[in-house]
């Protein structure tokens, strides 16, 4: 038989959240479902991994001098008498 382990219910309080399958957490008492399928773990390393990889790669070109940084000269208007 499967344990089920009950949680309280963020939107009545009530000890009465259940998990109902992988990713879908129900309350028996006023029915409020959440369900946490879009927090795929996968999806989240290959995102943390992109943004690594990318911060290495600019990183490492204004190092080469592959890319020069934009500067950009601002000179001042001349007064108006």
């Amino acid at each position: 038989m499967k344990k089920t382990h009950a949680i309280e219910c963020p939107q009545c309080g009530r000890i009465s959240l259940i998990q109902r399958n992988e990713n879908l957490y129900q309350c028996l008492a006023c029915n409020f479902r959440k369900d946490f399928s879009f927090l795929d773990f996968g999806k989240l390393m290959i995102a943390f991994f992109a943004v690594i990889l990318v911060a290495f790669l600019t990183k490492h070109a204004y190092e080469f001098g592959e890319v020069e940084p934009i500067q950009q000269s601002y000179q001042a208007a001349p007064k108006a008498n």
